[in-house]
Protein backbone atom coordinates (compact mmCIF):
# COMPACT_ATOMS: atom_id res chain seq x y z
CA UNK A 1 0.00 0.00 0.00
CA UNK A 2 2.75 2.38 0.93
CA UNK A 3 4.87 1.53 -2.19
CA UNK A 4 1.55 2.33 -4.46
CA UNK A 5 1.24 5.53 -2.95
CA UNK A 6 4.92 6.22 -3.29
CA UNK A 7 4.12 5.50 -7.11
CA UNK A 8 1.48 7.55 -7.58
CA UNK A 9 3.07 10.17 -5.95
CA UNK A 10 5.66 9.81 -8.24
CA UNK A 11 3.36 9.75 -11.29
CA UNK A 12 1.79 12.57 -10.27
CA UNK A 13 4.70 15.13 -9.70
CA UNK A 14 6.11 13.75 -13.18
CA UNK A 15 2.69 14.72 -14.86
CA UNK A 16 2.96 17.96 -13.39
CA UNK A 17 6.24 19.25 -14.18
CA UNK A 18 6.26 17.91 -18.41
CA UNK A 19 3.39 19.63 -17.92
CA UNK A 20 4.56 23.24 -17.04
CA UNK A 21 7.82 22.28 -18.90
CA UNK A 22 5.24 21.75 -21.73
CA UNK A 23 3.35 24.97 -21.12
CA UNK A 24 7.13 26.73 -20.99
CA UNK A 25 7.79 25.58 -24.30
CA UNK A 26 4.49 26.54 -25.65
CA UNK A 27 5.30 30.40 -24.77
CA UNK A 28 8.56 30.20 -25.93
CA UNK A 29 7.59 29.03 -29.44
CA UNK A 30 4.84 31.62 -29.25
CA UNK A 31 6.99 34.32 -28.52
CA UNK A 32 9.76 33.30 -31.32
CA UNK A 33 6.92 33.03 -34.09
CA UNK A 34 5.98 36.53 -33.18
CA UNK A 35 9.72 37.86 -33.71
CA UNK A 36 9.67 36.30 -36.38
CA UNK A 37 6.94 37.32 -38.18
CA UNK A 38 7.93 41.05 -36.97
CA UNK A 39 11.79 40.08 -38.59
CA UNK A 40 9.79 39.00 -41.79
CA UNK A 41 8.32 41.70 -42.22
CA UNK A 42 11.45 43.36 -42.89
CA UNK A 43 12.21 44.03 -47.03
CA UNK A 44 15.60 43.29 -48.47
CA UNK A 45 17.40 45.94 -49.31
CA UNK A 46 17.10 47.94 -52.89
CA UNK A 47 20.06 50.08 -53.91
CA UNK A 48 19.41 53.87 -54.19
CA UNK A 49 21.71 56.44 -55.81
CA UNK A 50 22.99 58.61 -52.28
CA UNK A 51 22.50 62.26 -52.52
CA UNK A 52 24.79 64.65 -50.52
CA UNK A 53 24.54 63.15 -47.02
CA UNK A 54 21.57 61.09 -47.53
CA UNK A 55 22.25 58.05 -46.29
CA UNK A 56 19.81 54.47 -47.43
CA UNK A 57 19.76 52.43 -44.51
CA UNK A 58 18.14 49.18 -46.12
CA UNK A 59 21.65 49.14 -47.81
CA UNK A 60 23.01 48.30 -43.99
CA UNK A 61 23.54 50.26 -40.55
CA UNK A 62 24.66 53.92 -40.41
CA UNK A 63 26.94 55.14 -37.38
CA UNK A 64 27.93 58.07 -36.71
CA UNK A 65 28.94 60.49 -33.80
CA UNK A 66 25.61 61.43 -31.96
CA UNK A 67 26.50 65.24 -32.17
CA UNK A 68 26.98 64.94 -36.02
CA UNK A 69 24.11 62.56 -36.81
CA UNK A 70 21.88 65.48 -37.56
CA UNK A 71 23.71 66.61 -40.64
CA UNK A 72 22.27 63.73 -42.79
CA UNK A 73 19.22 62.75 -44.50
CA UNK A 74 17.41 59.08 -44.24
CA UNK A 75 15.02 56.87 -46.01
CA UNK A 76 14.55 53.33 -46.07
CA UNK A 77 12.75 50.74 -48.01
CA UNK A 78 11.32 49.09 -45.06
CA UNK A 79 8.74 51.52 -42.53
CA UNK A 80 11.43 51.14 -39.90
CA UNK A 81 14.17 53.05 -38.41
CA UNK A 82 16.32 51.56 -35.42
CA UNK A 83 18.33 53.97 -33.43
CA UNK A 84 21.00 52.14 -31.16
CA UNK A 85 24.09 53.10 -28.56
CA UNK A 86 26.64 50.66 -27.86
CA UNK A 87 28.14 52.30 -25.03
CA UNK A 88 26.60 52.81 -21.67
CA UNK A 89 25.02 56.01 -20.96
CA UNK A 90 24.82 58.10 -18.20
CA UNK A 91 22.07 60.59 -18.59
CA UNK A 92 18.79 60.23 -20.76
CA UNK A 93 18.54 61.49 -24.35
CA UNK A 94 15.80 62.48 -25.91
CA UNK A 95 15.83 61.16 -29.92
CA UNK A 96 13.98 63.12 -32.65
CA UNK A 97 12.63 61.93 -36.13
CA UNK A 98 12.01 64.71 -38.19
CA UNK A 99 10.76 65.26 -41.48
CA UNK A 100 13.59 65.54 -43.96
CA UNK A 101 11.66 68.80 -45.83
CA UNK A 102 11.03 70.67 -41.85
CA UNK A 103 13.91 69.56 -39.47
CA UNK A 104 12.21 71.89 -36.77
CA UNK A 105 8.75 69.56 -36.17
CA UNK A 106 9.34 66.52 -35.10
CA UNK A 107 7.45 63.39 -36.05
CA UNK A 108 7.91 61.26 -33.48
CA UNK A 109 10.45 61.34 -30.43
CA UNK A 110 11.80 57.84 -28.84
CA UNK A 111 14.08 57.44 -25.71
CA UNK A 112 17.65 56.43 -25.19
CA UNK A 113 18.86 55.64 -21.41
CA UNK A 114 20.68 52.80 -19.10
CA UNK A 115 18.11 50.39 -19.36
CA UNK A 116 16.69 51.20 -22.76
CA UNK A 117 19.98 51.52 -25.30
CA UNK A 118 17.40 51.39 -28.23
CA UNK A 119 14.50 52.76 -30.14
CA UNK A 120 12.75 52.73 -33.26
CA UNK A 121 10.31 54.39 -34.95
CA UNK A 122 8.02 52.30 -37.11
CA UNK A 123 4.97 53.11 -39.52
CA UNK A 124 7.27 55.33 -41.72
CA UNK A 125 6.65 56.22 -45.01
CA UNK A 126 9.13 54.66 -47.51
CA UNK A 127 8.68 57.36 -49.91
CA UNK A 128 10.17 60.44 -47.21
CA UNK A 129 13.57 61.97 -45.99
CA UNK A 130 13.80 61.75 -42.59
CA UNK A 131 16.18 63.60 -40.20
CA UNK A 132 17.38 62.19 -36.71
CA UNK A 133 18.56 64.73 -33.86
CA UNK A 134 19.26 63.79 -29.86
CA UNK A 135 18.89 66.03 -27.44
CA UNK A 136 21.77 66.29 -24.79
CA UNK A 137 23.58 64.26 -27.35
CA UNK A 138 27.60 62.73 -25.68
CA UNK A 139 30.33 62.40 -27.69
CA UNK A 140 29.65 58.50 -28.45
CA UNK A 141 28.77 56.99 -31.56
CA UNK A 142 25.24 56.37 -32.56
CA UNK A 143 23.97 53.42 -35.09
CA UNK A 144 21.00 54.29 -37.64
CA UNK A 145 19.50 51.11 -39.06
CA UNK A 146 16.22 49.82 -40.66
CA UNK A 147 16.19 46.00 -39.14
CA UNK A 148 16.15 44.88 -36.24
CA UNK A 149 18.01 41.73 -34.90
CA UNK A 150 15.89 38.30 -33.20
CA UNK A 151 16.87 39.56 -29.41
CA UNK A 152 15.42 42.95 -30.38
CA UNK A 153 12.07 41.53 -31.80
CA UNK A 154 11.95 39.34 -28.65
CA UNK A 155 12.29 42.24 -26.98
CA UNK A 156 9.43 44.40 -28.76
CA UNK A 157 7.12 41.36 -28.51
CA UNK A 158 7.62 41.07 -24.49
CA UNK A 159 6.89 44.44 -24.20
CA UNK A 160 3.32 44.38 -26.14
CA UNK A 161 2.33 41.27 -24.12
Amino acid sequence: MIEAYKVSKHRLYTGVVVTILVLFAMIFLFLICNAMSIMSAQEMAVSVDSLGNTVNLSEGAFSCSAKDIGSYSFYTNSSRIVISVDSQLDEAMIVRLCSGKDNNESILLGRLDKRQRICYFTHLSTQNYYSITIDNAPDMSITARSRLTLWEALSHVMRII
